[in-house]
């Protein structure tokens, strides 16, 4: 079913629309409307507070490490404990090429700390178990305490404005994620390096619906993402062809703004089907549900009554998981700045 879907979504962005634009409309929605010639600034810093565990195959918590340990023989052998946190900002910028056209580039500066106490209950025996136990002891030099910082992987987005009308805005567009994040050695799944080595392709589609109440915006959007070639290591340190996951993201956002105040609310539902490492499938087919939260001020609402030469609107959030399959179990707290000039 994602492989149909893959096949169509490149055609959201060459649907053709006409939509007259005034500054007045701009709200803060990820994707909303922006004039010709009019610049957005978007500005988050999210934090991973430090997490140690995942959900398994079966959707049950496990420790952190059982989730990354792909190879059963060895995560029997291996005891201890991992623990991982994060911190990121992103950097955006928007510019309103056309009415209907906008292109941003967004980048991130990620930094991400690891800590292990994991260790080889070895066992003695004959060639195969010493064999395992290398293989072991391998995994767990690959999974030891480890901090890195700097630029992750770039965004390139661009957004067309398919309708607009008074009842909704219909909005499609691609984006290229460029492998510019180099900083550490990606291995296995999850990897705490920072940049996956690989280029990204996506197209999605973003409807968002005009109550009659004032203020009141909700809508869904779907996201569709193909992974391209690159290289990886197994925790075994063996070097290969890394395939990625073929994901879908699909959102559904709901959203209030009275008297400059914001809140907000969403939910996430991201999947990925599996992926391989030098040609050995990594069983790793995933998914995972959360809900965000928001509460934000600004002068946005202020657009509607008169010009305003700065508008901006700053919120606080946090996002908490539901459910999930072969995914960490991570939480985050954001702040976010929205400007424009």
């Amino acid at each position: 079913m994602l492989q149909n879907f893959i096949r169509f979504h490149f055609l959201f962005a060459l649907l053709i629309c006409f939509l007259n634009l005034q500054l007045s409309a701009v709200w803060a929605s990820e994707e909303e409307l922006l004039p010709p010639s009019v610049w957005q600034v978007y500005l988050k810093w999210q934090q991973t507070p430090e997490y140690s565990k995942a959900y398994g195959n079966s959707g049950q918590q496990i420790p952190l490490d059982e989730l990354l340990i792909r190879d059963r023989d060895v995560r029997k052998r291996i005891g201890g404990k991992l623990t991982r946190k994060e911190s990121r900002f992103d950097f955006r910028l928007r510019y309103g090429i056309s009415h209907d056209w906008s292109i941003s580039l967004q980048i991130p500066i990620i930094s991400k700390m690891q800590s292990s106490s994991l260790f080889v209950e070895e066992v003695a025996g004959g060639e195969d178990l010493l064999e395992l136990n290398q293989k072991s002891q391998k995994t767990v030099d690959n999974l030891k305490s480890d901090s890195t910082s700097g630029i992750g992987d770039s965004v390139i987005r661009v957004i067309y404005t398919l309708s607009s009308t008074n009842d909704g805005l219909f909005q499609g567009g691609f984006s290229l994620t460029l492998p510019t994040g180099e900083t550490g050695t990606p291995r296995g799944v999850f990897s705490n390096s920072i940049g996956d080595r690989q280029t990204d392709l996506s197209g999605f589609v973003n409807y968002i619906f005009y109550p009659y109440i004032r203020g009141f915006r909700h809508g869904p959007y779907l996201e569709l993402t193909n992974q391209f070639e690159g290289e990886r290591e197994t925790l075994e340190g063996i070097k290969g062809s890394y395939f990625g996951h073929t994901l879908i993201n699909i959102r559904y956002h709901l959203n209030y703004e009275w008297s400059n105040w914001f809140a907000g609310g969403r939910f996430d539902y991201l999947g990925g089907g599996g992926s391989s490492i030098d040609g050995e499938s990594q069983n790793d087919t995933f998914f995972i549900t959360s809900i965000q939260a928001q509460l934000g001020y600004g002068n946005l609402s202020d657009l509607e009554k008169a010009f305003v030469s700065f508008p901006y609107q700053l919120r606080i959030g946090a996002t908490t998981p539901l459910q999930g399959r072969n995914y960490p179990t991570m939480s985050h707290i954001q702040i976010t700045g929205i400007f424009y000039f």
